[in-house]
């Protein structure tokens, strides 16, 4: 769980800096939500996010909810999480009175996933 906490802080430092980001408050862990929370579209109806960010982009307040499946070394975690951030800034799905709803993030062990497509992963 220390690793999870250490990804979802440098990752709340690392939206802090990008452009048009603002208001980012601290990362809330599975442990600490009171609530249980789904992922819209998630195949298990019982997948916990392993944390959530809270934070406005260009003045909209989002919620991001972050899944890490299968986990692996912590660097590639959080490279891969930030890219998909990254990417994930300008998705917006409003639900049916306007309002943006999470969006949900997911890492799956990129050494399963090679695999899984006849692409192993070294590790050298």
């Amino acid at each position: 769980m220390d690793d999870v906490a250490r990804i979802a802080n440098d990752l709340a430092r690392w939206l802090v800096q990008k452009a048009g980001v603002t208001g980012v408050q601290p990362p809330v862990t599975a442990l600490q939500s009171a609530a249980r929370l789904r992922a819209p579209f998630r195949r298990s109806e019982t997948s916990q996010p392993a944390f959530e960010l809270h934070f406005a982009y260009k003045g909209s307040g989002r919620c991001f909810r972050y899944f890490i499946e299968n986990f692996d070394d912590p660097e590639s975690v959080c490279n891969i999480l930030r890219v998909h951030t990254n990417g994930e800034l300008l998705v917006v799905v409003p639900d049916k009175y306007g309002n943006p709803l999470p969006n949900a993030i997911y890492y799956g062990n990129r050494s399963v996933a090679g695999a899984a497509y006849g692409n192993p992963v070294s590790r050298s």
